[in-house]
């Protein structure tokens, strides 16, 4: 479906071909660049072109639509209920009440307990791997004791097996 401007395009200028607003400036300047087109009456002909923000079947008044001026700048605040701070910000009469002041403290607490604790798992935890790198070096060091007891043992047996197999070769030479 065609767009409002490409139907405006098509009847100023006859044309059904779509408006090229980038091949030159002057037809970009053209396309863009003119009046709105006139708002017809409920009973006029439907062949003229109408506002997309007001058909003639939809009479609005100025009252459905808000300002963005009618919109707060800025926050609201949860302690006072003012506009344009929050409840953290000094500028907020609350700010220093007895209240605000003892909730800030409460929660300073709160996370310098957090803190601490997440500092003391992290130290356990700290310890218990370092608990488990001295079991592994123990292991480590004890497996390369049997890895050389293991080696001189099948030094031990090659030896025996090489004279086992030099007496067998005496014995032959004997007979």
């Amino acid at each position: 479906m065609k767009s409002n401007e490409e139907r405006s395009f098509v009847a100023e200028s006859g044309t059904t071909s779509s408006p090229r607003p980038f091949s030159s400036s002057a037809s970009f300047e053209r396309v863009h660049k003119r009046d709105p087109p006139m708002l017809s009456s409920p009973h006029s002909p439907s062949s003229t072109v109408h506002s997309p923000s007001v058909m003639p079947s939809q009479s609005r008044d100025s009252s459905h639509f808000k300002s963005s001026c009618d919109k707060p700048m800025g926050p609201k605040c949860g302690a006072c209920g003012e506009v344009g701070h929050n409840k953290n910000s000094k500028i907020c009469p609350q700010y220093f009440s007895l209240e605000a002041v003892q909730r800030r403290e409460e929660q300073s607490r709160k996370r310098k307990a957090k803190k601490e604790e997440e500092e003391r798992d992290l130290t356990d935890r700290l310890g218990a791997l370092a608990a488990q790198r001295l079991v592994m070096e123990q292991r480590t060091r004890t497996i390369g004791e049997q890895l050389d007891e293991l080696r001189r043992h099948s030094e031990n047996l090659a030896n025996t097996q090489k004279m086992v197999e030099d007496v067998i070769k005496r014995k032959r030479k004997r007979k």
